[in-house]
């Protein structure tokens, strides 16, 4: 299978109920553009990729390769109905799910991303935050700021550990976060950006960082900040995920 490339990746935390999944979604892509999409292994992790090549452009502002057909990669990592699914823009994953018709029968859960940041910058125990080596760091926020009306709306912080911040520990008590870069402190790497709305996007790097969003991902599940919808009840996903066949948790 052809490399795929470093480069950002962006798409969102799903959940396929139509019957067949993703493999549905495939078998349709093929019956469109007359060839095989197939999903294959990325070695070394739970992760699958596959490349939708086109006649035509679906996005705007990109090139046909040498032989004319236009190609998109996409990133998979799967959980039973749970995915995480990206592609080089959120569009192609949005245009493939409505093209393919499964695109009614797909939700999104709820990321209690607020929720998320407080509980790093403002954790029980203060050596937590300071500690060197803790598991993750802030490096990026997106918040809406209430009280205001329309002269003052949103805001945006970047940095290495925001956390460290004063200022932003300030702010944070006065915003209602609805985006979350999270960054590896180890690597001192960005690991993913997360809205609310399980919306996400990364800067591929390769197999290792697919194994860290898996890591992430269980972080975030286990801690109840990744709630799914059952019925009108929003219900955190806090129990162990699906096991593969080594016996090892599924991230989603």
């Amino acid at each position: 299978m052809k490399p795929f490339p470093k480069s950002p990746f962006a798409g969102r935390l799903c959940r396929i109920k139509a019957g067949g999944g993703i493999e549905v979604v495939l078998e349709r892509l093929s019956q469109q553009v007359g060839r095989p999409v197939l999903m294959e292994p990325i070695e070394d992790t739970k992760w699958h990729g596959f490349w939708l090549r086109s006649k035509t452009s679906l996005v705007g502002g990109d090139s046909p390769d040498t032989d004319g057909l236009y190609s998109y990669p996409f990133l998979v990592r799967s959980a039973n109905e749970r995915y995480i699914l990206v592609s080089r823009e959120s569009a192609l994953v949005d245009l493939i799910l409505e093209r393919t018709g499964v695109g009614g029968h797909v939700d999104s859960p709820r990321v209690q991303v607020d929720r998320a940041a407080r509980d790093l910058v403002f954790p029980d125990i203060e050596q937590q935050r300071i500690v060197a080596g803790r598991k993750y760091t802030i490096g990026a926020i997106w918040g809406a700021v209430e009280g205001y009306a329309r002269a003052f709306r949103n805001v945006s912080f970047f940095g290495d550990d925001l956390a460290e911040a004063e200022l932003f520990r300030y702010a944070l008590e006065q915003i209602t976060v609805t985006r979350i870069g999270l960054r590896d402190p180890v690597v001192d790497k960005e690991l993913l950006s997360i809205s609310s709305t399980g919306s996400l996007d990364f800067q591929y790097r390769g197999a290792n960082h697919l194994v860290a969003i898996d890591t992430l991902t269980t972080y975030m599940r286990k801690n109840g900040y990744i709630e799914w919808r059952v019925g009108k009840i929003w219900t955190p996903d806090t129990n162990p995920s699906p096991t593969s066949p080594s016996g090892e948790n599924q991230g989603t």
